[in-house]
Parts: C-alpha cells; sequence; structure tokens
C-alpha cells in the first residue's frame, strides 16, 4: 500500500489501530485500559517535570499517538514536539523526537 493510499482511507473500523509501515498495513486492536495507563502516566509525569522542576522549561511539550509521515510510512508515535511555536508542523520532516 501507498502512503497516499493510506491517507485517503474515509471508512475503517474504529476498533483498530491502522499504521502503515514500509508499504505493509498493519492493524491491532485499540489497547486495553491496563495497556494504556502507563503512557497516560508518563504523559502527566512529563507535564509535571515541565511545570514544576526548575529546568522543566527545557522539556517541550508531548503529543501522544500521532502519526507521523516518513516517505513510506504513518507510523503512531509519542511525538516531543519541538515545533510547538510553528502553526503549521510538517510531521514528515524527522526533526520531532519519537519516543
Amino acid at each position: 500500500m501507498t502512503p497516499e493510499e493510506f491517507d485517503a482511507i474515509n471508512e475503517y473500523d474504529e476498533q483498530y489501530d491502522y499504521e502503515l509501515i514500509h508499504g505493509v498495513l498493519v492493524v491491532n486492536p485499540i489497547p486495553s485500559e491496563q495497556e494504556a495507563e502507563p503512557n497516560e502516566l508518563l504523559g502527566f509525569l512529563l507535564n509535571l517535570y515541565r511545570e514544576q522542576h526548575p529546568k522543566g522549561s527545557a522539556l517541550d511539550p508531548t503529543l501522544q499517538e500521532r502519526y507521523v509521515r516518513t516517505a513510506d510510512s504513518r507510523r503512531k508515535y509519542w511525538v516531543i514536539d519541538r515545533f510547538r511555536d510553528r502553526r503549521e508542523r510538517d510531521l514528515s520532516d524527522p526533526a520531532p523526537c519519537r519516543i
């Protein structure tokens, strides 16, 4: 599958996550609450550090489960948003840090 074909999909089953990895469509069930909870905790702790630690302003905002576009893939990652001051982000630029 091409990235253009993946991006053009309008109808899908919301009980699944879809990623395009090097041209291969990967389908996984939505994570359960028990699987997602550690990610929520990580986001909370990162935000707490950013707001309360003396050097917390050095940490850019994090975006949970965002599609990152590459030449042949559409992957979901946690993204440390290094472009928070830009009105538009080009997520095909590999500069955002992925977790």
